[in-house]
């Protein structure tokens, strides 16, 4: 994600006692280098950025899905619960069917106990010269009117057992009856039955959709852990190429130092080299001290509270009057404040780290760096330096 620039060994390793043109030639290598690195920082400062809002939305993504696998699992409960009850209501249903068949078993078993009865009469009758020999066709119909002309034919023939007959014809009328209930039950149960199929088939459709959830939400997180190991990989890019440049501006610090010499200070509590160091450390970071350009620089000099004014500007003003200002001129010691007349009524003041660069808030976005002179041209006309002068 973060992009790599290398930095040649020669600008890193400590240089050797060498001719000022050869001296000069090393710095001038190391200011390349410097530029490159800071580049790369700078780079891998926006793709960290991209890597953040990248994941954000990827974070907001897994809540969704475990939220829809939630409503997936409990679509899947209220779906398993109605089927269960389905097939509960299925079950009664079955038994009641059962029930009713066995009723109308013994139904049956008391017209036939009935009909051997009679038929038995019909013998009887037979053997005194009766009018019908056997009785079978009482047998031979399920129409409960059929039945009743055949039983009356029959009611002659057992000569006055109105009662056997009645019992006979009362009986098959009831089993008319449980057999219409028994239809209805039937139908009942084929209904009950057609809803558990129904509500077995929502059961299923409901635990594919919870576990098309699952899947998504794993996606989901698996996506925030490739995210965070990208940014992760960003924030170590940045890191790397931080070392590299604070160890390469460290060896330009002390090269310019040789070659050009160290600011004079009053009043601070560290030295121009010291302070430069504090503020190297800085660089990739520093956004508290976005727009407080001022703070930054007398913080890097450790100036005490008391001897601090409020503006840029005003500190140039101060160093001017104590003879400690150099206005226009474009070469400063290691150390020394620079100043510009941006469009900020406090104006700009930076760190100068030698061999024309700067150090100065608000450079990588909102964070410390290291630019030439030339850049900060833009920023409005060059003033001057001044030595660090906190009388």
């Amino acid at each position: 994600m973060a992009v790599s620039v290398a930095l040649a060994p020669g600008a890193i390793a400590s240089p050797a006692a060498a001719p000022t043109t050869s001296l000069n030639r090393q710095i001038g290598d190391a200011k390349a280098q410097l530029t490159a690195a800071s580049k790369a920082a700078e780079q891998a400062n926006r793709a960290l950025e991209q890597a953040e809002g990248r994941i954000r939305p990827a974070e907001a993504a897994v809540t969704r899905a475990e939220a829809k696998v939630s409503a997936a699992l409990a679509e899947v409960e209220t779906a398993q619960q109605a089927e269960a009850a389905a097939r509960a209501a299925l079950a009664a249903a079955r038994e009641e069917v059962a029930r009713q068949r066995a009723q109308i078993k013994k139904v049956e078993a008391r017209i036939a106990e009935l009909v051997r009865q009679i038929s038995g009469l019909a013998r009887q009758a037979y053997m005194s010269g009766g009018e019908q020999s056997s009785l079978e066709f009482l047998l031979e119909t399920t129409d409960p009117a059929d039945f009743s002309l055949r039983m009356e034919a029959q009611r002659r023939v057992s000569r006055g057992n109105d009662t056997l007959f009645d019992q006979a014809t009362a009986a098959r009328e009831e089993l008319g009856r449980q057999m219409v209930v028994l239809k209805q039950l039937e139908q009942s149960a084929a209904e009950h039955e057609a809803e558990a199929s129904r509500q077995a088939s929502a059961a299923e459709a409901a635990a594919s959709s919870a576990q098309a959830a699952r899947d998504a939400a794993a996606a989901a997180a698996e996506e925030v852990r490739r995210l965070v190991a990208a940014r992760q990989a960003a924030v170590t890019e940045i890191d790397a190429r931080r070392r590299e440049a604070n160890q390469l501006y460290e060896r330009l610090v002390a090269q310019q130092a040789r070659a050009s010499g160290v600011t004079q200070t009053t009043g601070t509590l560290r030295s121009g080299p010291e302070a430069v160091a504090w503020a190297m450390n800085w660089l990739g970071k520093g956004s508290s001290y976005d727009g407080w350009c001022l703070g930054f620089v007398d913080d890097a000099y450790a100036a005490p509270g008391g001897t601090r004014v409020s503006t840029a500007i005003g500190q140039w003003y101060r160093a001017k009057a104590a003879g400690k200002g150099h206005p226009g001129d474009r070469n400063p010691p290691v150390g020394a404040h620079v100043f510009w007349w941006s469009g900020n009524p406090a104006r700009h003041i930076a760190m100068y780290a030698g061999n024309g660069m700067v150090i100065s808030t608000g450079v990588d976005g909102d964070r410390v760096g290291m630019r030439s002179m030339e850049y900060f041209d833009s920023y409005g006309p060059y003033v001057g330096w001044a030595e660090p002068y906190y009388g």
